[in-house]
């Protein structure tokens, strides 16, 4: 019941982020930004949180124990250069078409997260997750046309 309860929670608050953000984004970012340093912050700003959770979390040493730069550009490179893009993208989009709209096709992300997985580890969906993947590749369509 309790992990029932989380779930649920966390679910809201994960539908209630995804509504606010076109409305906070409206509201809250000057259209004189730039669309570049916005989507630079916010990464810069999401590498920090990364990097403050594995020091508060004690997993710092084990998380960069067998790391190198260039796994780590074999690895990252191509899939946060297309997420960079997406969230530029998504930034632009952000500013032009209604919550919803954006809402939906943003989550095409996940399409692309799972062909990098494919792509780059050999791992494969299982059938439930093609099946949601199927359904937000629909919907975005759905919502483009």
């Amino acid at each position: 019941a309790m992990h029932f309860l989380l779930s649920f929670g966390l679910c809201a608050c994960l539908a209630l982020q995804f509504a606010a953000q076109p409305l906070l984004m409206r509201s809250f970012v000057s259209p004189a930004v730039l669309n570049s340093s916005f989507v630079a912050f916010g990464e810069l700003l999401k590498l920090l949180a990364c990097l403050c959770v594995l020091a508060m979390s004690g997993s710092w040493r084990s998380a960069f124990e067998d790391w190198t730069w260039r796994r780590g550009l074999q690895e990252a490179m191509l899939p946060a250069t297309v997420y960079a893009l997406q969230n530029l993208s998504s930034t632009v989009a952000s500013r032009s078409l209604d919550g919803v709209t954006f809402n939906v096709l943003n989550q095409t992300k996940m399409l692309f997260t799972a062909c990098f997985v494919l792509a780059l580890h050999g791992k494969r969906q299982t059938p439930r997750q093609c099946t949601a993947l199927l359904l937000i590749f629909l919907a975005s369509a759905v919502t483009a046309v």
